[in-house]
């Protein structure tokens, strides 16, 4: 209609509300993933944990054991003392020897093993992160690109409307123009019927 007064679009929320909505969209969307992904991690920490706990538990079942080993030598070594004092005395050094190799490659194999624990418990949370990162910009994008549309929309829902108050000014301005043609037509007849009499 002519005259007809186009709304302007309701002002966008702050951007307090829209993080807020965000927040929540991603909320829905990957709430559930994420939690999973942190579940997974405390189960794969756990099980780290629990590994080296069993790795320490065997590195002190050999280290008893060769302790053991060592305690049952001194006692064979110390029967033999007097007949065998050299010999105890190079055997009792390669004994020390073994053991402190043994000792030192348990713990280098330890600390490797921690090492990579670790390692792979930074590359995990990484890769989550990265994966945390882009999924949080693809949605950015998507709530972009959705704003775009419906902007666009909007601009082709007032063009049509533009459109269409101009037609119907258009029809208004013809329907006067034959309205006053009628008239003018009927007072020609009228006069013509007086001048007839």
């Amino acid at each position: 209609m002519a005259g007809a007064r186009v709304d302007s679009p309701k002002e966008g929320p702050t951007g307090a509300s829209e993080t807020d909505s965000v927040d929540r969209i991603r909320e829905i969307l990957f709430g559930t993933q994420n939690r999973e992904y942190a579940q997974r991690l405390q189960q794969m920490e756990e099980r780290f944990l629990r590994e080296i706990g069993e790795l320490k538990a065997e590195v002190r079942r050999h280290l008893e054991a060769i302790e053991s080993h060592a305690q049952l030598e001194t006692r064979a070594l110390a029967d033999r003392l007097c007949a065998e004092r050299d010999e105890r005395s190079e055997a009792s050094e390669r004994i020390s020897k073994d053991l402190t190799e043994s000792v030192n490659l348990l713990t280098k194999r330890l600390h490797q093993s921690e090492e990579q624990v670790s390692k792979e418990l930074r590359e995990f949370r990484q890769a989550e992160m990265e994966r945390h990162n882009s999924l949080s910009d693809e949605l950015m994008k998507s709530i972009a690109a959705a704003g775009l549309l419906q902007g666009q929309r909007l601009d082709e829902l007032r063009a049509s409307t533009v459109g269409r108050m101009a037609l119907a000014d258009f029809l208004a301005e013809l329907a006067l123009e034959v309205r006053g043609e009628s008239d003018l037509s009927g007072h020609g007849a009228h006069s013509a019927d007086k001048t007839g009499e």
